[in-house]
Parts: structure tokens; C-alpha cells; sequence
């Protein structure tokens, strides 16, 4: 399935309002990730190249955004890689 076929898929459940859960299966995380670290990459460009007092603050504000969104994936993909199935649902082990 091609990016532009997630994305209407993606869309195509926010505008029926599916449940959250069902975005897992289009955006995996590491999807998600590789996205926010290409974003911060083009943030770190825009940055080197602004030249104009204006374009440098919006430059810096989206540089620190950006690197604020992959830090916080990756933080949140470190914690679900450590934690059990189990407790990232909320039950107690051994619960079905």
C-alpha cells in the first residue's frame, strides 16, 4: 500500500471517527519516527539557509519543535519497546 493510500485511510477513519487503535495499522511507529527525523532534518535545512531576520525566527521555532516531536517518539518508542504488552494495556498479568 502506497503512503497517499495510508493517508486516505487514515483521513477516511478520522472523518467516521474510528477508534484510535485502528491508526496502529496504517502508521506503524517506526513509519511515524523515520517521518519526524526526516522533518527535523528539512527543519535543520531551512534553518542553514534562512537569511532574513523574519524566516530565522520561524526557522528556529520549527527547528526546536521538530526536534522536541522526534525526541518524544523515540522516548515513547523506547518505553513501549521495554514495557510488557500487559501493563501498556493496563492489566494486571495474567488478565485477559
Amino acid at each position: 500500500m502506497s503512503h497517499w493510500d495510508n493517508l486516505c485511510q487514515v483521513l477516511k477513519g478520522l472523518l467516521v471517527f474510528e477508534s484510535g487503535d485502528n491508526l496502529t495499522r496504517y502508521w506503524p511507529d517506526e513509519l511515524i519516527l523515520e517521518q519526524a527525523k526526516r522533518d527535523w532534518i528539512t527543519a535543520q535545512k531551512i534553518f542553514e539557509e534562512a537569511s532574513h531576520p523574519e524566516l530565522i525566527d520561524y526557522a528556529i521555532y520549527n527547528l526546536k519543535a521538530a526536534e522536541k516531536r522526534y525526541m518524544y517518539l523515540l522516548k515513547q518508542l523506547r518505553i513501549e519497546a521495554c514495557e510488557p504488552a500487559e501493563f501498556a494495556r493496563g492489566q494486571e498479568p495474567g488478565e485477559v
